[in-house]
């Protein structure tokens, strides 16, 4: 009988001491970092008001970004890439009603490591001439 409680707290103690490696423990090891842009980012874009009337609708396919950019008033498709290193650049392009040619938007930046955040410059132009209407810093937040 002893043999056998002997062979039952050994085979408890083995169990305890291996249950880190099965990943079945009560405290499970940290998810490794999104790697996908896919979800809805809150854009603040230095200098442009109001700042809480943007972001960025984006679904990711293995790099290739498509979406919205949004606006109080409406939306703008955009499209775009995102390399592993995490390089960011989206475009989109929209004949303003407001005025009396088209203007794109090209944001390029850096997406940090976790990828719940993104940063880097926006230019606002006028394709036609190549007349920048806006340049500045953004940054993005992923809801």
């Amino acid at each position: 009988m002893i043999h056998k409680a002997a062979f039952i707290a050994l085979l408890c103690a083995a169990s305890f001491a291996f249950n880190g490696c099965t990943g079945e423990d009560e405290n499970p090891a940290v998810p490794a970092p999104a790697t996908s842009l896919t979800g809805t980012w809150d854009l603040f874009i230095e200098n442009k008001l109001p700042e809480a009337w943007l972001w960025l609708e984006i679904t990711d396919d293995n790099g290739v970004l498509t979406g919205n950019y949004v606006y109080a008033t409406g939306s703008i498709p955009l499209k775009g890439t995102c390399n592993s290193a995490g390089d960011v650049s989206v475009v989109y392009e929209q004949k303003d009603p407001d005025m009396a040619m088209p203007v794109r938007g090209v944001l390029e930046g850096k997406a940090h490591a976790d990828r719940t955040v993104i940063s880097g410059t926006i230019r606002v132009l006028i394709p036609e001439s190549g007349t920048v209407v806006y340049w500045g810093p953004f940054y993005a937040c992923k809801r």
